[in-house]
C-alpha cells in the first residue's frame, strides 16, 4: 500500500508519540526493527509482511535505503527516495545517549527537523504537543493497516 504525504507524515508523528521512536542496535545505531517493537522513522512504514532482517544488514548505519527498503516503502507522490532517506536522517539526529536520558529521543528536535523538510510544505503539521486524539486515532488506524 502507497501511503500519501500526509499518511507519512502522521506515522512519523505517531511513532514520536506512541513510544515507537526511536528503534536502536546495541550499538547505538538506528535499525528499521527493534527489541520490543520499536521502529525507526522508515521503518514504521514497512509492513510486518514485508519486513525481514536483512533490511538491517548492510547497509552503513544512517542514510542509506537498501534496496528492499525502497520496495517495500514506495515514496508518495510528489516525494522521492532521497526525500524519504531526509525523514530517516530527521529521526537518527533525534536518537541520542546519555546517562541521563535512557530513551535516548528528542522528540521536539524532531517534530522541528521534521516540520522544516520543505516536500511537507503542503500537509497539515503538528506543531510541539498538539497532536490530537481524533488525528491519533487517524494516524493509528493507518499504522495498523500494515
Amino acid at each position: 500500500m502507497k501511503l500519501t504525504k500526509q499518511e507519512l507524515y502522521d506515522l512519523q508523528v505517531l511513532g514520536a508519540f506512541d513510544g515507537s521512536f526511536p528503534s536502536v542496535d546495541k550499538n547505538g545505531f538506528c535499525v528499521y526493527r527493534g527489541h520490543g517493537g520499536m521502529r525507526c522513522g522508515i521503518g514504521i512504514c514497512i509492513s510486518d509482511e514485508e519486513y525481514s532482517p536483512i533490511m538491517d544488514n548492510g547497509d552503513e548505519p544512517g542514510y542509506k535505503l537498501n534496496f528492499l527498503v525502497k520496495k517495500a516503502v514506495p515514496p508518495p507522490d510528489g516525494m522521492s527516495i532521497c526525500d524519504m532517506a531526509d525523514i530517516q536522517r530527521c529521526h537518527d539526529h533525534s536518537t541520542f545517549h546519555t546517562e541521563e536520558n535512557t530513551n535516548g529521543w528528542d522528540r521536539e528536535g524532531f517534530f522541528r527537523n521534521l516540520n522544516m523538510l520543505s516536500f511537507f510544505h503542503d500537509v497539515i503539521k503538528v506543531e510541539g504537543r498538539s497532536f490530537s486524539k481524533k488525528k491519533q486515532n487517524v494516524a493509528q488506524s493507518n499504522l495498523e493497516k500494515w
